[in-house]
């Protein structure tokens, strides 16, 4: 059984007007539920179906964390599934009552005693340190990502602006789930595009940051050097530490 030391940051960044991110984090004794989203679209669009899946995770987790500690590990990647598809339905009633295009990047984390699963769409990512080792677990859902796995001859860098799925894209949600082991001692990172494209996460300096100090004190600092160099977009992070 692990618990946890959590450090987290929103910031709308040097150029935006907006925040378009949100983060919503959970935890009791020996579970814990994290959220990052990412919203596109106009200002205030981008913003509220972030908003929306934040907000209905949580009030989803408050409700049902009692049965989300008693089920089997597949059914509760079932569950998860479902909620998400909940939320997907969510922001595309948003979209269709306001005549909008919007959507958000999502990754959700869920950590119950010794067993993590974690849930994404787009772009926003999950890392894991373990053993000293660092591990991207998600994989970049944009245009730039699929011309690399297919060996395109042209693949520009604008494309990982393009994303291929989406959270509110359609009602085939598209949604890779997995299941991994979590043991003391791992760190997690959850942050978006605005975050990870402005810091390399596999420097050692910031590797050491991380793993030496709490959780809060090194959210504080990268989000610092971040919006020293340039933070052109919002930029948000969760860092868990397992204890």
């Amino acid at each position: 059984m692990v618990s946890f030391d959590i450090g987290y940051a929103t910031d709308i960044g040097n150029k935006r007007k907006v925040n378009q991110d949100s983060i919503m984090i959970f935890k009791t004794n020996n579970m814990a539920l994290f959220l990052i989203a990412d919203g596109m679209g106009g200002m205030s669009d981008g913003e509220k179906v972030s908003r929306i899946a934040a907000k209905e995770m949580k009030l989803w987790i408050e409700k049902n964390k009692s049965m989300v500690m008693s089920v089997s590990e597949d059914m509760l990647v079932d569950i998860l599934f479902e909620e998400i598809n909940n939320i997907n339905y969510s922001i595309l009633d948003y979209r269709y009552k306001n005549n909008v295009k919007a959507g958000t990047t999502l990754t959700v984390f869920l950590i119950r005693n010794n067993i993590g699963i974690f849930a994404y769409s787009g772009d926003s990512r999950l890392y894991q340190i373990k053993n000293n080792m660092i591990k991207q677990l998600t994989e970049d859902e944009t245009l730039y990502s699929y011309n690399e796995k297919n060996n395109a001859e042209d693949n520009s860098e604008k494309n990982k602006s393009i994303l291929m799925s989406y959270i509110g894209k359609s009602e085939n949600l598209a949604l890779n789930v997995q299941k991994i082991s979590v043991s003391k001692n791992d760190i997690y990172v959850l942050c978006t595009d605005g975050f990870y494209n402005y810091l390399n996460m596999y420097d050692n300096e910031n590797n050491e940051i991380i793993k030496c100090l709490s959780a809060q004190e090194c959210t504080d600092i990268l989000i610092k050097k971040v919006k020293q160099s340039r933070a052109l977009d919002n930029l948000s992070v969760i860092i868990v530490k397992c204890k």
